[in-house]
This record gives C-alpha cells, sequence and structure tokens, in this order.
C-alpha cells in the first residue's frame, strides 16, 4: 500500500479526475493546503488519509482541525497507572470532547494490539452523529514511532472521509504517546448508520509492511440534539446564501449551508464564522463541502462544525467571509526582557487583523509553558505563536495548545524547555483583516 503526503495524494487526485471537479472545488483546495501552516517538529503530526472522489459530485476536502492536548507531568504520570484515557480526552484541547466526558457519553473500548515490541491501544470512542473521534494510545520501547495512516471499515465497506490526526506529546516517558484521530465523512449529507461495527487499520512509520487490526462496535451517543432549520436567506449581488440547518449538541455545532453563485465565480464562494448574541466567535473544527452546476450557476452545500456554545445562545449570527489564505505571511515579533503579567503583557501587532498579548511565561525544568490571548475581528486565527531557533532562520512550533478561555479568547502553548540564559524570541503572524460578507450576515433567533 503506497501512502504519500496529503498534499500531493490530493493534487495527484486532481490530475486523474480533471471532469469531476469544478473550478470552485479546485480553487477551494488549493485555499486550503496554501493556508496549512508549515511548522517542524519533533515529530511530524501528520496523516496520510486516502481519500477517493464520488461520480456523482465533486467533493471538496474537508478539514478538521483537533486542538493538541495539554498533559502536565504528574497527570501523564497517573496516566500509565490507568487503562483508561478518559482523562487525556478531557484535557485534549477540544472543547467538545471535554463537553463528551463531562456528559459521559464516550465510549470505553480499551483493546490492544502488539507488532514488534510496539503496543497501540484503542482506549475509547466518541460518535455524535457528525464526528468520529477514537483515541490510541502507543506505548514503543524504542521511541514513538509516526503514524502515517489510519483507515476505517465501516459494516465491511470503505467510506469516503476526512480525517485528521494530533498528538499530545507530553508524557513523561518519551515511550508513551497519546493521538486523537477524527473521521468526518466527505461529501455533505453523506452520513454514518447510529450504530455500525468499525475495523481500523493503523500503519506506523518504519513498519509499513504491518498493520494493527482493531474491530469493534460504535453506536451514537445518546445526547439530546437540538435541530434548528431556519432556511434564512440573504442575497448579495449574484450570490444568494440559504442557512438550512443548525444542530446544536453538548459536544458540537453543526451549521449546513447553501450558496447559489454563477460559474465562473467559483472563487468566491464564502466560509463561515459562528457568534453568539454576545459576539463571543466559536472555533472552527471541520469543514466539508460539495457543489454542482445546474444553468451556468453553482449550487454549493457545505458543512461546517464549531465547537459546542457553553449555553444554548438567545441568538446564532453567521458571517460569511471571503476566504484570504492567499495573503503573502510575514511575521512580526518580541523578546522576552521581563516576566510579563496580564497587567503588563508582552504585545505583538498582527497587522490590520488585530494583537497577541503573552500574559505569561512559566519557565519549568521539563518545558517552557506561555498564556496568551488574542484581540481581532477573526481571535483563532491569530492564535498562532513559536519561539525563535537560536540561529535566527528556524521556528520552534508549541508542542501543545490549549484553549483557557473560550469566552475571552486566552489560550495555552508548551514548548520545550529553555537553558536559564537563552535568549527568548516569540513569534507570531500578520495578517490582514477578515473579509466579512456585511450584507449577507444573517442572525438566527433560539427560542427557549
Amino acid at each position: 500500500m503506497n501512502r504519500v503526503n496529503l498534499e500531493t495524494e490530493i493534487k495527484q487526485m486532481i490530475e486523474n479526475y480533471p471532469t469531476e471537479l469544478p473550478d470552485m472545488v479546485r480553487d477551494r483546495i488549493d485555499n486550503t493546503l496554501t493556508s496549512l501552516p508549515t511548522m517542524p517538529s519533533k515529530r511530524t503530526k501528520g496523516l496520510a488519509r486516502k481519500m477517493t472522489l464520488a461520480s456523482a459530485a465533486a467533493a471538496i476536502l474537508g478539514i478538521s482541525l483537533i486542538g493538541s492536548g495539554f498533559v502536565s507531568p504528574a497527570i501523564a504520570q497517573a496516566l500509565k497507572q490507568i487503562p483508561l484515557i478518559e482523562s487525556v480526552f478531557k484535557i485534549a484541547g477540544d472543547l467538545g470532547l471535554q463537553a463528551a466526558v463531562e456528559n459521559k457519553l464516550i465510549t470505553p473500548i480499551n483493546q490492544s494490539v502488539t507488532l514488534n515490541g510496539v503496543t497501540l491501544r484503542i482506549s475509547e470512542v466518541f460518535y455524535d452523529g457528525s464526528r468520529l473521534t477514537i483515541g490510541i494510545v502507543q506505548h514503543s520501547p524504542n521511541g514513538i514511532k509516526e503514524i502515517l495512516e489510519v483507515e476505517p471499515v465501516i459494516n465491511g465497506n470503505g467510506w469516503n472521509f476526512s480525517a485528521t490526526s494530533s498528538d499530545i506529546e507530553n508524557l513523561t516517558d518519551k515511550k508513551t504517546a497519546v493521538s486523537l484521530v477524527q473521521f468526518m465523512p466527505l461529501m455533505p449529507g453523506e452520513k454514518l448508520p447510529d450504530s455500525f461495527d468499525l475495523k481500523l487499520l493503523v500503519f506506523l512509520k518504519g513498519m509499513e509492511h504491518e498493520r494493527f487490526v482493531f474491530e469493534f462496535p460504535v453506536r451514537k451517543s445518546s445526547s439530546e440534539n437540538r435541530v434548528i432549520t431556519p432556511m434564512m436567506s440573504k442575497t448579495y449581488g449574484d450570490m444568494k446564501i440559504t442557512v438550512q440547518k443548525i444542530r446544536l449538541t453538548p459536544n458540537t455545532t453543526h451549521l449546513v449551508t447553501n450558496v447559489i453563485i454563477p460559474a465562473g465565480k467559483e472563487s468566491e464562494a464564502p466560509r463561515y464564522t459562528m457568534f453568539d448574541n454576545k459576539g463571543t466567535m466559536l472555533q472552527l473544527l471541520a469543514e466539508n463541502g460539495s457543489g454542482e452546476k445546474m444553468n451556468n450557476r453553482v449550487h454549493l452545500t457545505s458543512e461546517t462544525e464549531f465547537i459546542p456554545f457553553k449555553t444554548i445562545p438567545s441568538s446564532i449570527t453567521i458571517k460569511p467571509y471571503v476566504d484570504e489564505s492567499s495573503f503573502k505571511v510575514t511575521e512580526t515579533s518580541a523578546v522576552l526582557r521581563d516576566l510579563p503579567s496580564p497587567e503588563h503583557p508582552i504585545v505583538l501587532q498582527q497587522g490590520e487583523a488585530g494583537r497577541l498579548e503573552i500574559t505569561q511565561v512559566e519557565k519549568l525544568t521539563d518545558k517552557t509553558v506561555v498564556h496568551f490571548r488574542t484581540f481581532g475581528d477573526n481571535p483563532y486565527r491569530q492564535a498562532v505563536l513559536s519561539i525563535m531557533g537560536e540561529e535566527g532562520n528556524t521556528r520552534i512550533p508549541s508542542d501543545t495548545f490549549r484553549i483557557e478561555d473560550p469566552e475571552k479568547y486566552e489560550f495555552i502553548v508548551e514548548f520545550p524547555a529553555m537553558k536559564p540564559d537563552r535568549k527568548i524570541t516569540f513569534v507570531t503572524n500578520k495578517y490582514p483583516k477578515t473579509n466579512y460578507i456585511k450584507e449577507l450576515e444573517m442572525t438566527i433567533p433560539i427560542s427557549k
């Protein structure tokens, strides 16, 4: 089985199926690939997922975002003694997973396979009808191996999924690691059954000819879902957007939209942000879409996943915006001279978008912990922070990322431990102002 870089694989698919991809889909894939940050790491967090194109409709690549977890040394040590990974899901940086744990909606699996001294364990699974998330624990005495691919088989059949993985690396023995793998249907409207038998084939780097095979049943969580079908539309120029459905669950907020746009203007198809009645933005988790051309117009249906609301708001505002992923990235930096505080932060201006403020730096023996907050029109996009390498031309990315307060856009990231006398220079990016389309903004009231 040939496993290749995800970006290369997607582009190869486009070349192989030139008649099945409209320009809109090509543009969205190109923009998405361009916008993905290039961040070197001690261990690559890649998952090369083989995907196929459905012949009935063209598919837009579904991009899922799972924040890496934050694991203290004490918790990491405790995890070695506890066979369940429930506490890791809870601190994995994903507010939806945290809510699922708190509401006891996850299903423990605890199924292990050992090959050539490497043990993988499926600790638990969570499925809410929209996203399927799986916890994987790896124990490798000779060093952690990168997950190359996780291939799902549903009731004996393959399935068109977008997939991502994220790793929680801060386990103290360097021989144990925890990963989250998330699957989302590649095509809008494509749904898994409420219960099914799942077979997972997991492949590791350096063990490409071996496969770890797991089989277990999956059942949709019994959480109460609230579905709103506003069917609210707005038109601006020659573009029409309809908000078809919003599903509120304790774990995710699911948005279904439809846009009609003239053929040839597919690159102008918007993306979406979501806000509560207080103006607080929800973090994007995943998005996918498909489109078809009819009467010289393109009809695009998109499904977008966000983190859950803490409490159901009195209204939800949808703000469409034009993707600015093709902008030229420029950096801005600041040197750590004195330890910052919330009252006296280190401020990094991020261009038209806003600013990032570092409020606390903890220089610990095993890591460097940085607390920061963002101010601007797209605070989650702005939540990017690295440390300049000692030679100046490299960047040290954070090992972990956690949302500390989603209402104040406060975050925590971890970096490797730094020598006491090492000069620390923080680096972030400058961004253009988000190009929201005010004329297409919609506010949907939510009845109690």
